[in-house]
């Protein structure tokens, strides 16, 4: 859920993700095919969470279906959890939560 431009997360989280988890991940590592539908709910759901917009963060990530969310950014994973998302993993370097 990093909003790293251009709009994936870092190869490394989704290889881990992919490969040993069977995580779906909606923009993948090729960021240039991305659909125009996928980008746009993508800035949506990081200016939800920047905004710190719970419900919206809530509903973006619905449309989607997605079920897990990591991020490498501590305070994303504060918002995460004040946003009540089950935490199911955090260190210094990452988190994981349940939608």
């Amino acid at each position: 859920i990093d909003s790293n431009l251009p709009h994936v997360a870092p190869k490394n989280i989704i290889s881990i993700a992919t490969q040993d988890y069977n995580l779906p991940t909606p923009t993948g590592i090729y960021y240039p095919a991305t659909p125009k539908r996928t980008y746009e709910l993508v800035e949506k759901i990081n200016k939800s969470l920047n905004d710190k917009n719970c419900k919206e963060l809530s509903e973006n990530l619905k449309i989607f279906d997605v079920k897990t969310i990591i991020s490498q950014k501590q305070q994303n994973c504060e918002i995460l959890r004040q946003c009540n998302f089950k935490q199911i993993y955090s260190d210094k370097d990452v988190c994981f939560y349940l939608r």
